[in-house]
């Protein structure tokens, strides 16, 4: 939808519900910030905290991906089928 307004990309976007809403805004090329809310919040203020939540998340998830990944760490990346063997386990 981006290209076809001449837009790059869309960083950002809005859905409306009858009782809920969701904000979600990138935060780099891996992570994304959600945002849930209903109508004691305005959209304005969602946008606003959520841009500055982007930038603060954005800072510390630049910082973490110079750091070698420790074992059991969570941002280690997972060997192939590791990912489904999680989801799969049943405890």
């Amino acid at each position: 939808m981006a290209r076809l307004v001449g837009e790059p990309e869309f960083t950002m976007l809005f859905h409306q519900g009858i009782k809920e809403n969701i904000h979600v805004a990138a935060v780099d090329d891996q992570a994304i910030l959600l945002a849930v809310f209903d109508h004691r919040t305005t959209v304005g203020m969602v946008r606003l905290f959520a841009k500055e939540a982007t930038a603060a998340i954005g800072t510390v998830l630049a910082e973490t991906k110079g750091r070698p990944a420790r074992t059991g760490d969570l941002a280690a990346p997972l060997a192939d089928g590791e990912a489904a063997r999680m989801f799969n386990e049943r405890g």
